[in-house]
């Protein structure tokens, strides 16, 4: 983790490219998951595989996105996904879920 903070802190999206530890089959993709969830007294982080594979082709079952089970309040899940593009330039996704319990997103929103 120290490692790709340090990375993304260059906002220098090849750097991340060749960092990130999983990849589709045509090895064209790379992408790491990071998963957040309370725990008792405390909050966890974990890197996932964010499953390329259905994320590419979410027709073909059950993809829980990278959020996987949600439970409790906080729980996270982020997905990041980077391919080469053009010549010096990547094509670079982000997936993102926050559990909000009961809490409506326009509170959320007008929260400074």
């Amino acid at each position: 983790m120290r490692d790709l903070e340090s990375r993304i802190t260059s906002l220098d999206v090849a750097n991340i490219y060749d960092f990130l530890p999983y990849s589709d089959a045509d090895g064209l993709w790379r992408a790491i998951g990071v998963r957040g969830r309370s725990d008792f007294n405390a909050y966890r982080l974990n890197v996932v595989d964010p499953n390329i594979e259905k994320w590419l082709n979410p027709s073909t079952g059950d993809y829980p996105g990278i959020a996987g089970s949600q439970d409790h309040f906080g729980d996270i899940g982020l997905g990041i996904f980077i391919r080469p593009f053009r010549k010096d330039t990547f094509k670079f996704l982000t997936e993102a879920r926050l559990y909000l319990d009961d809490i409506p997103a326009a509170n959320v929103i007008t929260v400074p």
